[in-house]
């Protein structure tokens, strides 16, 4: 039967439904002549006057429906997108999760369709977004979730390879479908991370949004599956840390580091083995520029303090990034188990210390404090006395308001290393004259605890 002779029977409404619809699937299937116009007539018949009559039948036509939808995805028109899709919506009509076989034919439709060397001019990319959209809610309705993931993951994949605009909707489409929830296999995820690297650095995402959305809604729906392939995800976070995160908030770059973080770093902070490879782009991220991406690293570097040894290799440029007040104040956290674990990489930088506490408030100084005071429970004779020398040089320089915190600090140490602390009693003595509220009765503190007067 002809579509025209078809579209004749419908209107007619003489026909009944039974009489008719074992040959549309074939009918469709036969299509390869009608225009578009001839098309749209069909449809808005079949939507119109046929598809009530199958939702009022339910599960006698459901067979039908499916075979329908099937072959509509084949033909990849506009009209009949829009027939699949008035079937897909239908809440009543088919019962998905029966029919497993059909549907993964169906998902293996849409790798057809992002395929890049076939021509789509007769598509309109908002029907084929409509289409597929209600097409993963249907299966998702299913509750389809292992049978379909492994194979959506296939379709995603070849979404990236594409980068057609059909295959942009398409890929938009699946990971925008909340419901899904992925069984993936690590092996099937480096394949697609490895195309989104590619991705990632060959086109500007900075320029191109709908491509950073495609990344970071690929991310998101994977959740805690992201980290499946830790390696291959942290080489596309690397590889973005280093571009321009600049925007509003974000850029493109900005948007995919702040959702690669949260899916890895920050869910996963208490297993080393997920987290290694996106600790130095995350150290990195701590000095971007950007204060939101700067304080969502130092909070995630902050939660690390359990496996410092992955933060050892950075543990000067941690204490740094705590001195100029970025990485919130959370980071300190992890300064007294950075010493703890490499005690010469903080010693370098106790000048800086001594300096960058002049200018912090007291709740910034506290974790300088606990960090000051392991230091002084567990330096060498050597360091003790580096670290006194690096004090007394900025008791010299420094403001007469802040005297009082590093004169403390060198009696803190002299508890352990009084015999050292005594080489620089004259330096101490020399501060008597300073007129600064307090500072005279410190020195006077600081002196009789040398003299043995406490």
């Amino acid at each position: 039967m002809d579509i025209h002779r078809l579209t004749d029977i419908i209107q007619s409404g003489e026909a009944k439904l039974k009489d008719y619809v074992n040959h549309l699937s074939q009918t469709i299937y036969d299509d390869d002549r009608a225009d578009n116009k001839t098309i749209s007539t069909f449809v808005d018949a079949f939507l119109e006057l046929t598809l009530p009559s199958l939702v009022k039948c339910g599960k006698e036509y459901a067979d039908q429906a499916v075979a329908i939808c099937e072959v509509c995805l084949m033909k990849q028109k506009d009209g009949y997108y829009l027939m699949a899709k008035g079937i897909f919506n239908q809440t009543s009509l088919v019962k998905w999760e029966k029919r497993p076989e059909k549907v993964l034919r169906m998902v293996k439709r849409l790798s057809e369709l992002v395929q890049p060397d076939k021509p789509k001019s007769n598509l309109h990319i908002a029907t084929v977004e409509s289409c597929v959209t209600s097409m993963m809610s249907a299966f998702t309705r299913g509750k389809l979730y292992e049978t379909i993931s492994d194979d959506i993951l296939i379709v995603l994949i070849d979404c990236y390879k594409s980068r057609s605009d059909v295959a942009m909707v398409v890929g938009k489409c699946i990971v925008e479908c909340y419901d899904l929830k992925w069984k993936v296999k690590s092996e099937r995820l480096s394949v697609l991370y490895n195309e989104m690297l590619r991705w990632v650095k060959e086109i500007n995402i900075n320029s191109e949004s709908n491509k950073a959305s495609l990344v970071c809604g690929t991310i998101s729906c994977l959740d805690n599956d992201a980290i499946l392939a830790p390696t291959e995800l942290s080489r596309i976070y690397n590889h973005c840390v280093s571009q321009e995160l600049y925007g509003s908030p974000f850029s493109g770059y900005g948007s995919i580091v702040h959702d690669i973080l949260w899916v890895t770093v920050q869910k996963h902070y208490s297993t080393a083995s997920k987290i290694k490879d996106f600790v130095p782009g995350t150290v990195t991220l701590m000095n971007c520029g950007v204060k939101a991406l700067e304080d969502a690293a130092g909070s995630a570097i902050s939660n690390i303090y359990q496996h410092v040894d992955l933060l050892v290799p950075c543990a000067e440029e941690i204490l740094q990034v705590y001195l100029d007040g970025k990485g919130g104040l959370s980071l300190g956290m992890v300064l007294k188990p950075l010493y703890q674990a490499a005690p010469e990489k903080i010693m370098r930088s106790i000048d800086n210390i001594n300096e960058s506490m002049e200018d912090m408030d007291d709740i910034e100084k506290t974790y300088l404090y606990i960090l000051l005071d392991e230091i002084a429970k567990t330096k060498s004779q050597e360091d003790a006395d580096r670290c006194l020398r690096a004090m007394v040089k900025r008791l010299h320089m420094m403001e007469e308001e802040h005297k009082g915190l590093i004169l403390m600090e060198m009696k803190r140490i002299g508890v352990k290393f009084k015999d050292i602390l005594i080489r620089y009693k004259s330096d101490i003595e020399s501060e008597k004259a300073g007129t600064a509220l307090g500072l005279s009765d410190t020195v006077k503190l600081v002196l009789d605890f040398l003299e043995d007067r406490t």
